[in-house]
């Protein structure tokens, strides 16, 4: 009886682990998704960046006004934090909202400190979470030559993350 009992334990532990891997891989997978579609997306709008912009690095950060306000505000919170390392001019912020009045003074007031455009979505969709289907913000950096070198997702909660991949954007730019 005991030897069965200490199998059930030894299943049960391989069990588990066979599901932290499964849910480990569905996340891998998702986030793969998701940065193929922001590539994806981005090439259709890199022509008008091009035309538009210095060929410097460049962080982007992209968001809509479908995304949590405490999420935008957290986020922009850390890149106005983040702004003396490598200036206004290394960084461009694409919102999409709706055209009126109202947001038109919202977006001066809250990224007046930044170079920013607000984009039609249908000129860069967004990434969807695969989980519950709503749309993403995320920053991505791109080189001189316009290529995405790096995407990164923001996670409410985990703003030790965005440091870590605000770090790797200060090397990558100061280079």
């Amino acid at each position: 009886m005991n030897q069965l009992n200490k199998q059930k334990d030894i299943n049960s532990v391989l069990l588990e682990e066979i599901e932290n891997k499964y849910i480990l891989q569905k996340d891998v997978i998702c986030y793969l998704q998701k940065e193929i579609e922001v590539i994806h997306n981005f090439q259709k709008f890199k022509s008008y960046l091009d035309e538009n912009k210095s060929k410097k690095n460049l962080l982007i950060y992209r968001y809509t006004n479908s995304i949590c306000e405490g999420c935008i505000q957290d986020d922009l919170t850390n890149l106005e934090e983040f702004l003396p390392e490598i200036g206004k001019e290394s960084i461009l912020i694409l919102p999409s909202i709706k055209e009126t009045r109202e947001s038109k003074i919202h977006l001066r007031n809250q990224l007046g400190k930044f170079n920013y455009w607000n984009i039609p979505l249908e000129d860069f969709k967004m990434p969807l979470d695969c989980e519950n289907k709503v749309e993403q913000r995320f920053f991505f950096l791109l080189n001189e030559k316009r290529e995405i070198i790096s995407i990164f997702f923001p996670q409410q909660g985990n703003s030790h993350f965005t440091q870590e991949f605000f770090q790797h954007v200060k090397d990558y730019i100061n280079q």
